[in-house]
């Protein structure tokens, strides 16, 4: 019986941050992602990691537990603690043998381990696990901000008093007018045709109860 293919979603290269304090090391982390087309930014402390991270926001960071003025593990408490860089994963990169540093690590907040010395294959897959998954999240809190203004919108229409239905209209048009010229640019995506029916479902039915015929 054959089984149906796994199906991988696209990812879009993310931007990884290294911080290690051991060239070799970074200059081979940073040769394997930048062939994937990740952007790379690099840190040798962990001071400079912190600075970079909050700075440049990355998608991921890879985080060596054994670093110059600040660990890994005090680099990772610090990021995780702090909401503007929350939701950025972290790799700690340690050795197998070092399950006190895995398990510490955990406790700070680290979202997945890389091995040292770091192999190729799982390096190219977990990063490109942790930047997925840092795109979904990403993706839904633009959706929900979207989402989240727009009902904000709808409140505010339907406040509006009968005298103030010519400001309505005034809305509806300049809407208009930018909706043209947002197809004129390029095709809906499914999302925005999804809410451009809802839109035009519920100013039918404002139509309809108010008994005004389509031209």
């Amino acid at each position: 019986m054959e089984t149906a293919p796994i199906l991988v979603p696209p990812i879009r290269p993310g931007h990884v941050l290294i911080a290690d304090d051991d060239p070799p090391t970074r200059r081979l982390l940073r040769d394997l992602l930048t062939a994937k087309g990740h952007r790379v930014t690099e840190a040798v402390d962990g001071e400079e990691a912190l600075d970079a991270i909050r700075r440049e926001l990355p998608d991921v960071i890879l985080l060596d537990v054994m670093m110059p003025t600040l660990d890994g593990f005090e680099v990772c408490r610090r990021v995780k603690s702090d909401p503007a860089t929350a939701l950025i994963h972290i790799l700690m990169i340690t050795s197998l043998t070092e399950r006190e540093h895995r398990l510490k690590g955990i406790e700070c907040g680290a979202n997945d381990f890389l091995s040292k010395p770091a192999e190729r294959e799982e390096v190219l897959l977990r990063v490109r696990n942790a930047v997925f998954a840092k795109q979904v999240m990403d993706d839904l809190q633009q959706r929900r901000g979207a989402e989240a203004a727009e009902d904000t919108l709808l409140r505010r229409l339907r406040s509006l008093s009968a005298s103030d239905a010519s400001l309505a209209l005034a809305l509806l048009t300049v809407g208009a007018e930018m909706l043209a010229w947002r197809v004129a640019v390029g095709p809906l995506d499914g999302s925005e045709r999804d809410r451009l029916y809802a839109v035009y479902a519920q100013l039918s039915a404002a139509l309809a109860r108010s008994g005004a015929a389509p031209v």
